[in-house]
């Protein structure tokens, strides 16, 4: 499906037309999703939320079977850092993400959990994202009559996200700390 400027380029001067409409793309779209029984997206993790990157985490196995912790410092502008691990992620640079299995706040920072984390810092490219609420007073954001605005101010969202880079995994019970 295209629209006709895109249809008058040259790559698609040769392609085959399959049928013809004047009806909006918006339109055609939800006809043709709607004939569908079951649609299931997925997230790829090509585009990532961050409102506020955090800095060099540290990485460790720390005792036990817990699995890796990731400490991430608090956003400097955080009212509150969410202690909830449906909040926080690992994603690779391909798009691999693991889910945390437990969350820890701090006073400075929080160490998120996870059951595994990939052990080659150059292949995986980890960063740790995570949930926070906005310290209103401190980002400014204000509607037209100087009032401070509800933040996050996008109604898809109930919560900032904050972004840490991770240094290498160390084995059991040795982390280092990241250069990133």
């Amino acid at each position: 499906m295209t629209n006709s400027y895109v249809a008058g380029f040259d790559e698609l001067s040769d392609a085959e037309v399959i049928h013809e409409s004047d009806g909006m793309q918006g339109h055609v779209t939800l006809d043709l999703l709607a004939e569908k029984e079951e649609v299931s997206p997925r997230v790829e993790n090509r585009i990532l939320r961050v409102d506020s990157e955090v800095g060099a985490s540290q990485a460790a196995v720390r005792g036990g079977d817990d699995g890796p912790t990731v400490t991430v410092a608090k956003p400097d502008r955080a009212e509150a850092v969410s202690a909830d691990p449906v909040d926080y992620r690992a994603v690779t640079r391909t798009g691999t993400a693991f889910e945390a299995t437990g969350v820890s706040v701090k006073d400075d920072a929080v160490d998120v959990r996870f059951d595994d984390l990939p052990d080659d810092e150059a292949e995986a490219h980890l960063r740790v994202f995570g949930a926070f609420d906005p310290d209103e007073a401190a980002y400014g954001y204000t509607d037209d009559g100087g009032e401070l605005l509800d933040l996050p101010a996008a109604a898809a969202w109930d919560h900032f996200v904050l972004k840490g880079p991770v240094g290498a995994v160390g084995g059991e019970g040795r982390g280092k700390d990241s250069r990133a």
